[in-house]
This record gives structure tokens, sequence and C-alpha cells, in this order.
């Protein structure tokens, strides 16, 4: 439990607060607990004091001194901890979700499975911090010094990672899907098991990286440097590895799978005993096949591995594109027609479609030193958007079956009674009206004039369902004649 006087004297201003520490240096802090939303504490000396489970969102910590406090569980979201003192800071479990931690000090500081979503760390430095199993998803770490720093099993999908220093860090089974990690250096980092699937590793420095058994699936390893590094039992189909430098790197048991490289790609000292060609993800783990040399008792002999995997590199590229849940043809035709508008110099051509299961992929052809990484994005944002359109077309057309439905049952004359029902006058006017709406006609009429007018508003929020978008004319117009 906090003390009540130290919180009361803290809340009275950093100045008070300043001073009262000098003058008592050798007492024990303990606000740990305390309500301290959106407090001014710039500056505020709180070093080694107890903030366990203390309520400090949105407060003002810029420039504090938080050396050795204890934060475990403590709510930081949104605060402000620009530059703050926060070496050898206990923060387990702790929320920081949004915080602002630009140039903050985290040296050796521990943040064991803390929340730091898109936090802001830029500059920041976490030289031998522990951010075991912490979340860190889109966290912005722009030249942040993550020296030896341990981040093993822990998120940093989508992060923001350039110019970063990882040397020597532990990212061991870290998940960094998408995250940008252009120029990082990585040097002799435990990259084991970790996640790099489509991120963008574009001349980032992993010299002498153990990367065994690691997921570089559709990586951006385009002029990066990864001399000297363990490649073994690690995923890289369809990686683009243009200019990269893997002299003296290990690849035994890498499935490389649509492999893309170059006359500058350097493989001089490579060594391999086996590789593979294809994979399967039906079944975790993934399983790898094709195996090269074909016999499983045979390894390459000296040379042969690069020669192979030169060869492959002069035949013609592909692309694959995968469809797990089925496909759309008319969507797919219509998004290729617009890809090859949108990439007219990439050359792309139909090699093969296999049917696997419920899914369906998609070989393409096309000229070496083409942009994949950006084609298959653009291909599969087209598809979305015609998929789309396709659907609001089809609500349409409902609508104008029904309207003709209603137009065609008003058409049809109502049978004349044998023996009329005399007509009982009433002198409200509401009943008058009420029997002139008895009739079937008046009735269908007036529903499809409702439907009619309602379609005025309903067809253009399907077709934008976010806003009218002027760029989308050109789309609907195109579906439309096609149609």
């Amino acid at each position: 439990m906090a003390n009540e006087e130290q919180v009361a004297l803290l809340k009275q201003g950093v100045d008070v607060w300043n001073q009262w520490r000098k003058e008592n240096r050798g007492v024990k802090i303990d606000l740990s607990g305390a309500d301290l939303e959106e407090v001014v504490l710039e500056g505020a000396r709180l070093e080694e004091a107890k903030l366990e489970n203390a309520n400090l969102q949105g407060s003002n910590l810029a420039a504090a001194f938080l050396r050795e406090s204890r934060l475990s569980h403590a709510n930081l979201g949104e605060a402000n901890l620009r530059r703050a003192k926060l070496n050898r800071t206990h923060l387990q479990k702790a929320q920081l979700d949004g915080a602002d931690l630009v140039l903050a000090y985290l040296k050796r500081a521990i943040l064991t499975q803390a929340s730091l979503k898109e936090v802001k760390l830029n500059g920041a430095n976490l030289y031998r911090a522990n951010l075991q199993e912490a979340d860190l998803y889109r966290a912005d770490l722009l030249v942040a010094n993550l020296q030896e720093t341990e981040l093993q099993g822990a998120n940093l999908e989508g992060a923001n990672l350039y110019r970063a220093n990882l040397r020597g860090a532990n990212l061991e089974g870290a998940n960094l899907y998408r995250a940008n990690l252009r120029g990082v250096n990585l040097t002799r980092a435990n990259l084991r098991r970790a996640n790099f699937q489509e991120a963008n590793l574009y001349r980032a420095r992993l010299r002498e990286a153990n990367l065994q058994a690691a997921n570089l699936y559709r990586a951006d390893l385009r002029e990066a440097n990864l001399q000297g590094t363990d490649l073994r039992e690690s995923r890289l189909m369809d990686a683009q590895a243009l200019s990269t430098n893997f002299k003296n790197s290990q690849w035994t048991g890498a499935c490389i799978q649509n492999f893309d490289l170059n006359d500058d790609t350097l493989l001089i000292g490579a060594k391999c005993d086996y590789l593979y060609r294809s994979w399967s993800d039906k079944h975790e783990p993934v399983t790898f096949g094709a195996r090269l040399p074909a016999q499983s008792d045979t390894s390459f002999k000296p040379g042969e591995f690069e020669q192979w995997i030169r060869s492959q590199a002069e035949a013609q590229p592909t692309m694959d594109l995968v469809f797990s849940e089925g496909i759309d043809w008319g969507a797919f035709a219509h998004s290729l027609d617009r890809l090859r508008e949108q990439y007219p110099d990439a050359g792309m051509t139909l090699q093969t479609i296999e049917n696997i299961g419920s899914a369906f992929v998609i070989r393409l052809n096309m000229i070496a030193g083409a942009d994949q990484i950006s084609i298959e994005a653009a291909q599969r944002q087209l598809y979305e958007a015609q998929l789309a359109l396709n659907a609001a077309q089809g609500k349409i057309e409902l609508l104008m079956d029904m309207s003709q439905i209603l137009k065609r049952l008003a058409s049809i004359q109502p049978e004349r009674e044998q023996t009329k029902t005399p007509i009982v006058e009433r002198p409200d006017p509401f009943w008058k009206t009420f029997e002139r709406l008895k009739s079937r006609r008046v009735i269908i009429l007036s529903l499809s004039l409702l439907l009619g007018a309602g379609s005025a508003y309903v067809i253009p929020q399907l077709l934008f369902p976010n806003g009218f978008d002027p760029t989308q004319i050109n789309e609907v117009e195109r579906v439309r004649k096609s149609n």
C-alpha cells in the first residue's frame, strides 16, 4: 500500500517533492498502487521508489529519474517518458501502450512480458535490457540501441527498427513479421527460429548471425550482408537476395523454392550438403520436400551447390499467388489485367494453375529483377477490391429484380368482385384514406415507389460504404461494361 503522506506530498508539485527528497535521502518511497493519472511529474526524483500497480496513465514523466524503481504491473499507457532515466528499472508486465519513450535511458531495464504496443522508442538506449516475451507490436525503434538485448519470444510484428543496433541481441523465436529492418545491425545476433516473414532486411548487417530454422519467407534481403551466417534448415521461399553477400554461409537443409538472386549475389565459400525445393504448410510444423540431391544418403560435391543455384538464377523467375480458400476467377482475371497495366515492364505471363485441396496456386512468369513483393501486394489489393465491387453489383441487381417483380404484380388487374359490399361511410379522413389503399394495385405501386426511392440511398451505400471516392468511378464503369 502507498504511503498516503508521500502521495499527497508528490501531488503538491515536483519542486516541493524534489526538495523533500533532498532533505530526506534515507527515506524509502512507497507509492505502490497510487493513482497518479495525468499528474505532472517532469524531472521528479523517483529513484528506487516502489510504484508497483501504480496508475500513471497519461502522466508526464519526461526527464524523470526512475533508476532502479519498481514499476511491475504499473499502468504507464500513453505516458510521457521522454529522456526519462529508467536504467535497471523493474517493469515486468507493465502496461506502456502508446507511451513516449523517445531518447529514454533503459540500460539493463527489466521489461519481461511488458505491453509496449505502438510505443515510441526512437533513439532510446536499451543496452542489455530484458524484453523477453514483451509485446512491441508496431513499436517505433528507429535508430534505437538494442545491443545485447534479450528479445527472446518477443512480438515485433510491424515494428520499425530502421538502422537500429541489435548487435549480439537474442531474438530466438521472436516474431518480426513485416517488420522494417532496413539497414539494421544484427551482427552475431541469435535469430534462431525467428519469424522474418515479409520483413524488410534491405542492406541489413547479419554477419555471423544464427538464422538456423528461421522463417525468411518473402523477406527482402537485397544487398544485405549475411557473410558467415548460419542458414541451416531456414525457410528462404520467395526471398529476394539480389546482390546479397552469402560468403562462407551455411545452407544445409534450407528450403529455397522461388529463391531470387542475380549475378551479383555472392556465394563464395558457401557450404551445403543438401537443400529442399518445395514446402507445405498444411500441417504444423512446416514440411520441406523435393530434396536435392534426391538420394537421402548423398550430398553436394564441392562447388556443386553454387553451380546448381546459379543455374536456377539464370532460369526465368516466377511468382506464386496462393488462394488458400478458393478463388473467384472473374475477380482474378480483372485484377490480373489491372496488374499488367500497373506493371507493364514486369513481363507477367501465366505459367501454371495448381489445385491443392481447396487452395489454388497460380504461378506467373516475369522478367528478372521485377519487384515481386510490390507486385504481389498490388495484386492482393486489386483482387480484394474487385471482390467488393462484385458483391456490391450483386446486391444492386437483386434490388432491380425486386423492383421489376413489383411492377409486374402491379400491372395485374384484380378480379372484379361478384357482389359489391356496400361501403360504410366514415366521417374520419383516416378511414377514407385506408379504404382507398385497400386496392392491391395501389399498395404494390406504393411499395415500388418506396423501393425506387430507397435504392437512391441504398445503392451508393453499397458501392461506397466508406464515403464517395471519385477514383472509384472508373472501377464502377468498367464493371458495368464488362457485364
